[in-house]
C-alpha cells in the first residue's frame, strides 16, 4: 500500500544504479501522465554520480535531495547531491520536509518516488506510519 495519501508515494529500496535502471520503465508506467517527483538520499560510502545518472534517465519532473537523520551523519549532504544532479534538483536537509516539498511539486494527482537509501525509505515509512496510525 502507498505510505501516504495522494500524491501516490512509491517507496523503493533501489539504492544502486542497476536497481534504479530496472525500476525505470515500471515506475514511469505507474506514474502515467501525471507529474513524477523523486526524493533521493545517499550514504557517503557510495559514489553518488552513477545513481544520479540513472535517476536522470527516468526523466522525473523534479528531484528533491535530502539527508535522512537515521543515517547518523553518514549521508551525502543534500546540497552536494543536488549540485551533482544539476538542473531540476532541490536540496532540503530533513527527510520529512523533502517529502512535503516533493508532494507539493507532484501536485494532487502526481507521484512521488522515495529512493537511494534504505535509511531514507525506512525513515519515510516510519513517519507515514506515525501519521496514519498503521
Amino acid at each position: 500500500r502507498p505510505p501516504a495519501p495522494p500524491p501516490l508515494g512509491l517507496p523503493d529500496a533501489g539504492h544502486t544504479p542497476a536497481a534504479v535502471t530496472r525500476s525505470r520503465s515500471t515506475l514511469r508506467r505507474l506514474s502515467g501522465p501525471e507529474r513524477f517527483v523523486v526524493v533521493v538520499a545517499m550514504l557517503s560510502e557510495r559514489a553518488p554520480n552513477p545513481l544520479l545518472r540513472a535517476l536522470r534517465k527516468m526523466e522525473p519532473d523534479a528531484v528533491v535531495c535530502t539527508e535522512p537523520a537515521s543515517a547518523g551523519g553518514h549521508a551525502v549532504p543534500a546540497e552536494q547531491l543536488a549540485g551533482i544532479y544539476g538542473v531540476g534538483a532541490d536540496a532540503i536537509s530533513t527527510a520529512s520536509a523533502a517529502l512535503g516539498r516533493a508532494r507539493e511539486l507532484a501536485g494532487p494527482a502526481g507521484n512521488v518516488l522515495v529512493c537511494g537509501s534504505l535509511y531514507l525509505v525506512g525513515e519515510i515509512l516510519a513517519q507515514s506510519t506515525e501519521v496514519d496510525g498503521r
